[in-house]
C-alpha cells in the first residue's frame, strides 16, 4: 500500500487570449496583484491554429503565457474560478463589441506535466472539485515536451513547448530553492 502524502507545490501558469494586447496586460496585473509578478512571460503569439473561438471573440486573436511562482496544488481550483470572474469583469468594465473579448486558461506545470483547468467535463479530464476539472495537455518524456492525441493544436507547436521548457527550469529552481527550507 502506498503511502498518502501531500502533493508538491506546481508552477503557476496564465494563458490569456485576445484581440486586444491592453486585455493581455490587464489580465497580467490582476493575477501579480492576486498572487505576485510573473517570473516569465511569453512574447505575444498570434493565434490561428483554430477559428473556434472567432464567433466569440473575433479574429486576429493573440495569446501570452504568464509563469508566476509555486503554488499548492489545492490553490488550482480557486485560481481557474478567479480567472472566470476577471473575464466576466473585463468584459462588463469594457467596451468591446465581442461578447468575450478576453480568454483566460490557467494551467500548472511540474517537472512531468503541464495540466490546464476547464470546466467542461469530457473523458480525459478529471474532476478537482468546485466545478473545475483538469486536463493534461503535455508530458515530459526524453527532454521534450509531448502531446496527447486530445492536445490542443497551438500546444503542439515548438513555440508554446519552447516556451514551457523554459517554464520547466524555473519550476525546477523554485522546486529545489522551495526544498532547502
Amino acid at each position: 500500500m502506498g503511502e498518502i502524502h501531500k502533493p508538491k507545490n506546481v508552477l503557476f501558469i496564465l494563458v490569456a487570449y485576445s484581440r486586444y494586447p491592453v486585455a493581455l496586460k490587464w489580465s497580467i496585473e490582476q493575477f501579480s496583484a492576486k498572487i505576485g509578478k510573473p517570473t516569465l512571460t511569453s512574447s505575444e503569439i498570434p493565434f490561428n491554429e483554430t477559428t473556434y473561438y472567432t464567433p466569440s471573440m473575433g479574429s486576429d486573436l493573440i495569446l501570452q503565457m504568464s509563469a508566476y511562482h509555486l503554488i499548492p496544488l489545492e490553490d488550482f481550483p480557486a485560481l481557474k474560478i478567479f480567472s472566470n470572474g476577471l473575464e466576466e469583469t473585463f468584459k462588463t468594465d469594457n467596451s468591446h463589441p465581442e461578447e468575450r473579448p478576453l480568454n483566460l486558461d490557467p494551467g500548472y506545470l511540474n517537472a512531468h506535466k503541464f495540466i490546464l483547468a476547464t470546466t467542461k467535463d469530457a473523458d480525459h479530464r478529471l474532476y478537482l472539485k468546485d466545478g473545475i476539472y483538469a486536463e493534461s495537455t503535455l508530458h515530459y518524456v526524453k527532454d521534450s515536451w509531448q502531446e496527447w492525441s486530445w492536445t490542443y493544436p497551438n500546444y503542439k507547436k515548438e513555440i508554446y513547448k519552447n516556451f514551457l521548457l523554459q517554464c520547466r527550469k524555473v519550476f525546477l529552481e523554485q522546486a529545489k530553492e522551495e526544498n532547502k527550507c
